[in-house]
């Protein structure tokens, strides 16, 4: 699932962050009663 002529870095470093995305998703479900377990750095 690499970008077409893309860095793979680039692309390890994309996978990497969904796979933090995705755990940070995962815990705030299985916690709701603490919504700062997860800090996006989306400007939130």
């Amino acid at each position: 699932m690499e970008i077409a002529g893309g860095d793979p870095n680039i692309s390890a470093a994309l996978r990497a962050r969904l796979v933090q995305d995705a755990d940070c998703l995962r815990r705030l479900i299985a916690s709701r009663t603490s919504p700062n377990t997860c800090t996006p750095p989306y400007g939130e």
